[in-house]
């Protein structure tokens, strides 16, 4: 059990062998305020708390390179709005956008280039749409899902434009 130091407002808590695990407020035995946590003495994630719940902006890291991999906010306790993903040198790779903690709305990937690579539509958790994009930003693949999750329709293109693969599922 790890142990606690502090009072009522701060504490910091420990393993048995003095590593650090997490520090932050209290107030009326609820967490307030910024609340650290730590792997190996390295901080891994910071996420804001107000009566007990997280609601505020939260930024994760990386526990051996100490770089910020995944920034967003919460809201009531639950993910809410967009959630940006970096790489090991800080660069955006991808962005997700959530409603009450529920994947809904566009999930995007990049290219090291910051060019767009991969667009997701989701709605309640369900992928909806799917497009890749070759490196010059010309469509490479689209997909469109059933409310089930099962590929309804598909199409693959050339970089230039013309359709080389399409099938559509049709239900009997």
């Amino acid at each position: 059990m790890p142990t606690l130091y502090g009072n009522d407002h701060s504490f910091t808590t420990f393993k048995r062998n003095n590593e650090k695990l997490m520090e932050g407020h209290m107030i009326n035995k609820k967490l307030e305020g910024t609340i650290k946590i730590f792997q190996r003495n390295n901080i891994i994630s910071m996420i804001d708390y107000k009566n007990g719940k997280k609601e505020g902006p939260f930024t994760l890291f990386n526990p051996k390179s100490g770089i910020a991999f995944k920034t967003g906010f919460y809201k009531n306790d639950k993910i809410n709005g967009d959630v940006f993903i970096y790489d090991d040198k800080s660069a955006l790779i991808g962005k997700e956008t959530y409603t009450e903690g529920i994947l809904d709305g566009l999930k995007e990937s990049y290219y090291p280039t910051g060019q767009l690579l991969k667009q997701q539509l989701y709605k309640d958790n369900k992928e909806v749409i799917t497009k890749i994009y070759f490196r010059s930003g010309k469509i490479l693949e689209e997909k469109y899902f059933d409310p089930n999750g099962q590929v309804k329709e598909m199409k693959r293109y050339l970089e230039t434009g013309q359709v080389i693969e399409t099938f559509e599922i049709k239900k009997c």
